[in-house]
């Protein structure tokens, strides 16, 4: 019991600190140590009031390129396959096929919303930080689709889960 309680972070109300968690999981910690579960991607965060040089006023969408400005941002987050829902042990069974759907998690600060993209880069040591956005490979990009907002005390936030798909548009 003793372990459990120098070792279990709490906020000023009963239970555990989610957002403190989340932090240590994607981060990691010292003391105790616990290595960082989370690994870097892009965020691309759309301006919605910003058309770009791509936008057609006649079809209202990007035509060979993005149709608004978009700002690129760096971040820590954990993936997990989505599951589906038809069958819950096909996905267990060796060679399933988990199909092009995940869950991030970001944290509280992140803000996301449906529309931008996730980013997934080529980079070989995720314990380390990339210093520059321009040199990165991006692998394969994601879609937003929901973004649900994990609320407890008074309806703080403590962190964001979104469900993306593959998306297959290249630029």
């Amino acid at each position: 019991m003793n372990w459990y309680k120098n070792n279990i972070s709490t906020s000023s109300s009963e239970g555990i600190d989610l957002r403190q968690e989340l932090n240590w999981i994607l981060y990691g910690r010292s003391n105790p140590p616990r290595s960082p579960k989370g690994h870097w991607v892009v965020y691309r965060r759309y301006d919605q009031c910003s058309k770009s040089e791509f936008y057609s006023t006649r079809t209202h969408e990007g035509v060979g390129g993005p149709a608004y400005n978009f700002t690129d941002v760096l971040l820590r987050t954990r993936r997990v396959p989505s599951r589906k829902r038809a069958d819950m042990l096909t996905p267990t069974k060796l060679g399933a096929d988990i199909g092009d759907t995940y869950n991030y998690y970001f944290e509280y600060t992140v803000n996301p919303k449906m529309g931008d993209h996730i980013i997934e880069i080529d980079w070989p040591d995720h314990s380390i930080k990339p210093t520059d956005i321009l040199s990165l490979t991006f692998t394969c990009k994601y879609l937003i689709k929901r973004v649900h907002d994990y609320r407890l005390d008074n309806g703080n936030l403590q962190y964001y889960i979104i469900s993306c798909d593959y998306d297959e548009v290249n630029y």
